[in-house]
């Protein structure tokens, strides 16, 4: 049964947003909302996040069960082997998707990481820590219990992770927003575009920015300087350590195509020109 006293929220619109941080999740959702006197099948969802995105992306089919934490998308058969996916309402029900980690997925995840600590290494068998099973985005912040958002901790890592990502809870509507987008141009531009003029700590944009191995935050901020955004620096001595603090001024309208394809792109013709001098 759907909720007539709520809305559904309109496409583009900053009530979506706060729900669907992400943008291929907002992409469906707008295509089912779109379609809500025709209902489409999976295969035309299919065929239009490909048609939207440039090509056929692994990740829809689980999308569209993450949009069902939130709305009420039943599969609706009409003929022999043929179903429809109505955007019905809002799911009622909601509290009651958001189950417990299962002793299956929680092996699996034990097992992936060879029943050691993410963070240091040390195991049960070799150190004698206790592991935990860790949310890498936290629930309160838009993370799920998909596999691929949990990681074993042992407890004192742990509990140091929940200490440092509680100092950035009076931002968690922002890191909401920004954390599950699919380009890291796109997490740190959103994130800083929801805290416009704030001073934000190089600490929390490395955390939304999601990259672990390779993550270089001064190299994606001059990205979005070359994309025309304004971003200023300060930096502050804070015990050892000296701080940097970002504070966006001005930003530009995302490139159709893509912030990491047009700063691929400006790059490529950078070196053109250098190579042609």
């Amino acid at each position: 049964m759907t909720n007539p006293t709520k809305p559904l929220p309109t496409p583009g619109s900053d009530e979506l947003k706060d729900v669907l941080g992400n943008h291929e999740n907002r992409l469906i959702y707008e295509f089912l909302y779109s379609r809500r006197d025709d209902p489409p099948t999976m295969a035309e969802v299919r065929a239009h996040v490909a048609s939207q995105l440039g090509e056929e992306h692994e990740q829809t089919d689980r999308r569209l069960r993450e949009l069902r934490r939130h709305f009420q998308i039943p599969a609706k058969r009409v003929g022999s082997n043929r179903f429809v996916y109505p955007l019905l309402g809002w799911e009622t029900k909601q509290k009651r998707l958001h189950k417990g980690i299962s002793s299956k997925t929680e092996a699996m995840v034990y097992e992936q990481y060879g029943y050691r600590c993410a963070m240091c290494g040390k195991s049960p068998k070799e150190d004698g820590v206790k592991l935990v099973i860790d949310h890498k985005i936290p629930k309160d912040w838009g993370g799920t219990d998909e596999p691929e958002n949990l990681q074993p901790l042992c407890l004192e890592h742990n509990h140091g992770k929940q200490a440092h990502f509680a100092s950035f809870d009076a931002h968690k509507d922002a890191i909401r927003r920004a954390i599950a987008l699919d380009e890291v141009h796109l997490r740190i531009g959103e994130l800083l575009k929801a805290l416009e003029g704030v001073e934000v700590p190089v600490d929390l944009i490395n955390l939304v920015a999601r990259e672990e191995n390779r993550g270089d935050p001064t190299r994606r901020l001059r990205d979005l300087r070359a994309l025309g955004w304004e971003i200023g620096v300060t930096k502050r001595k804070e015990g050892k350590r000296t701080v940097s603090y970002y504070r966006l001024e001005r930003y530009a309208p995302w490139p159709p195509e893509g912030p990491g394809a047009r700063v691929a792109a400006l790059e490529a013709a950078r070196k053109a020109r250098k190579k042609n001098r």
